[in-house]
């Protein structure tokens, strides 16, 4: 029986998936470098959450694993469906910038702030996620209860498939301490909103991507082709789902609800509160750990200063907290100069 010519509008289609494909890989990729260079430039990662940091490490492990599996593999036995080339790149170099933001991290990092914790919350999920990973690995290799070739017998599950599905969890969890904490802060400042344009833009390619290849599918096209895909990849549809949705309620904070509060000021002034709060809550340290997040960034000594100089009251009180702890009492000329020189 020979095989039907493949219609010319496939050919087509397809052509036009390859391209939804390489412009979702570009604004994905593009979207961690937002975040990166916001950094950077800021020499700071207040108004970055880490737990948000934490799930992407673990998410983006998970999906390249999946998407090597499934390349490297017959994706249509394995459980993952068609995995492209733009897929495996694109978990690959998510997973390298992941790295490198967490090298950030350790850089500007200040352990005085308390906000720039990892929560026990997400520790226990990213543990629970992996411990479940090996247990079906285990499961597999000695009680064959699940069988990783789907096309054969054996439960339509495996271990491949779980880290499709846990990188899915992952996104529909991830945002959510950002949300948190930009609506604590009732701003956006420090969370890179070039991040959430390229998400928002790779998220839709990605979903326009996977209904091109639904629509290539055989009973789509009422007969069968060589290339034709036999299962789509639910994973890739919903990580894409996931992207718009919670891109758009980022969106929304920006734009919309906390669109007066992210100028350099408001910043600052988050900058002063954690300030205040932290000479409030550690009255014994020495007085140079106290000035040590000041020292160690020049932006942040500067609005200490300015916000010194300008608020006598403030002055006052700062300096009455050091006046029963040092034996040796200053004046306060003295100690003024002294803290000016931050």
């Amino acid at each position: 029986m020979t095989t039907p010519p493949i219609p010319i509008y496939y050919i087509y289609l397809k052509f036009l998936s390859q391209l939804c494909g390489w412009i979702y890989f570009t604004s994905w990729s593009l979207s961690f470098y937002g975040q990166f260079y916001l950094n950077y430039k800021r020499k700071s990662i207040v108004g970055f959450n880490l737990d948000f940091l934490t799930y992407n490490l673990s998410g983006f492990l998970a999906y390249t694993i999946y998407n090597f599996k499934g390349y490297f593999n017959n994706g249509e036995d394995i459980g993952t469906g068609p995995v492209f080339i733009t897929d495996l790149l694109f978990s690959s170099h998510a997973l390298l910038m992941t790295i490198f933001t967490i090298i950030q991290v350790f850089i500007y990092y200040d352990p005085k702030d308390e906000s720039q914790k990892v929560s026990n919350t997400c520790k226990l999920i990213v543990l629970c996620i992996w411990l479940g990973y090996f247990l079906l690995i285990i499961i597999e290799e000695h009680f064959t209860f699940f069988n990783p070739k789907l096309g054969h017998v054996g439960f339509p599950f495996n271990h491949i498939v779980y880290l499709g599905l846990s990188k899915v969890f992952i996104n529909m969890i991830k945002y959510l301490p950002q949300i948190h904490s930009n609506y604590i802060r009732k701003s956006t400042k420090g969370w890179s909103i070039f991040n959430v344009i390229c998400d928002i833009l790779g998220g839709s390619f990605c979903l326009a991507q996977n209904y091109i290849e639904l629509s290539l599918m055989p009973h789509f096209l009422g007969h069968q082709t060589v290339a034709a895909p036999k299962r789509t990849n639910f994973s890739k549809i919903l990580l894409g789902c996931l992207s718009v949705f919670f891109d758009s309620i980022f969106l929304f904070q920006h734009f919309k609800l906390y669109s007066n509060n992210n100028s350099d000021e408001a910043e600052d002034n988050i900058i002063i509160g954690r300030y205040s709060t932290y000479n409030t809550l550690n009255k014994n340290d020495d007085e140079s750990e106290k000035f040590n997040t000041a020292e160690n960034n020049p932006r942040r000594s500067s609005i200490i200063k300015e916000t010194l100089n300008k608020n006598t009251e403030e002055q006052d009180n700062i300096l009455s907290k050091y006046e029963s702890e040092n034996a040796n009492k200053l004046t306060n000329n003295e100690k003024y100069n002294q803290y000016s020189t931050i």
